[in-house]
Parts: C-alpha cells; sequence; structure tokens
C-alpha cells in the first residue's frame, strides 16, 4: 500500500493543530496512549515541518505500516472521538 501523493499534500496543508488532534484520535483508535504520541511528535508545528521532510523512502516505509482504512478516515475526516 503506498501513500498517495495528493493525501499527502493535503496533511501538508491542514492546520497544524488540527492535524495534531487527528493523530491523537488515530492513536486513541489503535490504543496507543495519546500522551505518547504527542512527546514522540512534539508540537503541532514540528508534525508539520516532518511531513514537509518525508523522503520517497520514508513515505513507502510508513505506509507500509498503517492500516489503509486509517488512512481513509484521516482523509475523509471520519476519526470523530477515535472511532
Amino acid at each position: 500500500m503506498n501513500i498517495d501523493p495528493q493525501l499527502l499534500s493535503q496533511l501538508k496543508s491542514i492546520d497544524p493543530c488540527e492535524l495534531s488532534e487527528k493523530i491523537d484520535s488515530i492513536a486513541k483508535a489503535l490504543g496507543a496512549d495519546p500522551r505518547y504520541i504527542k512527546a514522540m511528535l512534539g508540537s503541532p508545528e514540528d508534525i508539520t515541518k516532518r511531513l514537509g521532510s518525508l523522503s520517497d523512502k520514508d513515505i513507502k516505509a510508513l505506509s507500509e505500516r498503517i492500516d489503509p482504512s486509517l488512512l481513509k478516515k484521516l482523509n475523509t475526516g471520519d476519526m470523530q472521538n477515535g472511532k
């Protein structure tokens, strides 16, 4: 499974705080501790910077570890309350 470049572009354009909230929702859906995720990723602005610096190799590695249904939910904004 590959991350669609259009989806990556959309993620880069999301307000950093909103993107951080979406990542928290995904973390909750996966059963991860959102506090750990926040500590690992840093500030919302750091997340946006990291997205901007991803190489094709990084994207491929990430896409192989992400459940496609979660990417779809993130893209459609369907991750409300971790569901």
